[in-house]
């Protein structure tokens, strides 16, 4: 009897010296804190949490000043793990999603994004109304960042993100829910309106459904000169050539597609029986060391043997006749003029001509500066050979 009593005396001393340890341990928490001695309520809250059981109603408010200590300290490891450990503990919603928010906080202001997103992904289902819209945000534009493309489309829809929600499904090739996010523009921010736009024209693209493509590029205010080729190509295409025209003339402004469009608006001259009009277009694509400049000329020189064009009329000065190739050379270092060069006929003829051109008046100017310099037999003559 006498040794049940020892055992019940000997707890009941225990639990007091505990409790007061427990009460001692908790004003020193709070007065470090107070004093903004961070370390020191940190120490000292962990050592309470160890020593307090599960069911102490005071645990709640030390774990919420350490988790403000490890904040206000800066230590966001600390943080995060005592994060991790809140689900073994009696606490409110209210004070996990406080806690929640300090570690957003301070992983924000360290730049720790990868951690921050799993804090958020945390914080999301405590959330409502504003508050929540804000954090989708912020996961929406993380997810983007890190090409987290799955978990970007699976967030609520929001006129902030919906775009990059737009771009996600594209990359990972789901074009229908492209579409079907694409199908209401007012369910995007307005400056967002064309690139949506965009996306659900390139969706239809991939799906083979061009007409569906070109009546969804058709809505774009500001139009790439990506999408000005296709409408063109594609109106081209369905002979509308009225409509390829007019996209292609806009082309002809983007610097990277001019030889292109000149070219194709030179073959749409072309279905009009337009040859003068088409070698015009034909002509100036010509200019341009390309694919294109290059199937220009083919097409120029092709009009002129079959006659559809008349040949085009050269006016040059004939200087001399000369029947060695050594002399000639001699003789056109002595006229020193940048404009005249020597044409061969079956090599045994030389002829320096001076000049190239369209009228007969430039000729003239340079038929005095030959004759200026003493070949007086000199004489304008007209050809449709290029001859330089």
């Amino acid at each position: 009897m006498m040794r049940n009593l020892l055992v019940v005396l000997s707890l009941f001393f225990y639990f007091s010296f505990a409790k007061e340890d427990l009460n001692r341990l908790l004003v020193l928490i709070q007065g470090a804190y107070n004093d903004k001695v961070y370390s020191i309520a940190a120490q000292k809250a962990e050592e309470y949490l160890k020593k307090a059981p599960k069911n102490d109603p005071k645990r709640e408010k030390v774990i919420k000043i350490l988790a403000g200590s490890y904040y206000f300290s800066k230590n966001d490891q600390k943080l995060i793990q005592l994060i991790n450990k809140l689900n073994h503990e009696n606490i409110s919603l209210k004070t996990k999603k406080e806690i929640l928010i300090l570690a957003a906080k301070l992983l924000k202001e360290k730049g720790k994004e990868k951690d921050l997103i799993n804090i958020l992904e945390k914080l999301l289902p405590l959330t409502t109304g504003e508050e929540k819209e804000k954090i989708v945000k912020s996961l929406g534009k993380l997810y983007y960042k890190y090409k987290m493309w799955d978990k970007l489309i699976a967030l609520p829809d929001l006129k902030d993100i919906n775009m990059l929600k737009v771009l996600a499904s594209y990359k990972l090739g789901n074009y229908y829910d492209v579409i079907r996010l694409t199908t209401r523009p007012e369910n995007f921010l307005p400056e967002q309106k064309d690139d949506a736009l965009y996306y659900r024209g390139l969706a239809f693209i991939k799906l083979g459904k061009e007409d569906l493509a070109a009546k969804t590029f058709e809505q774009i205010t500001f139009k790439t000169p990506k999408i000005i080729e296709f409408l063109a190509n594609y109106y081209f295409k369905k002979k509308d050539y009225i409509r390829a025209e007019r996209y292609y003339k806009l082309l002809t402004l983007e610097k990277d597609y001019k030889d292109y469009a000149y070219y194709m608006l030179g073959v749409i001259q072309e279905q009009y029986k337009a040859y003068k009009k088409a070698t015009k277009y034909y002509e100036k694509a010509s200019k341009y060391n390309t694919k294109y400049g290059k199937l220009a000329k083919e097409r120029i020189i092709a009009f002129k043997k079959a006659g559809i064009i008349p040949k085009e009329k050269f006016f040059s000065v004939r200087a001399i006749t000369l029947f060695s190739e050594e002399k000639a050379k001699r003789v056109l270092k002595e006229i020193n003029n940048p404009e005249c060069f020597i044409k061969d006929i079956d090599k045994t003829k030389f002829i320096i001509y001076c000049g190239q051109y369209k009228t007969k008046k430039e000729a003239k100017r340079m038929l005095e500066k030959i004759k200026n310099i003493g070949f007086n037999d000199a004489y304008i003559t007209k050809t449709e050979e290029i001859l330089k």
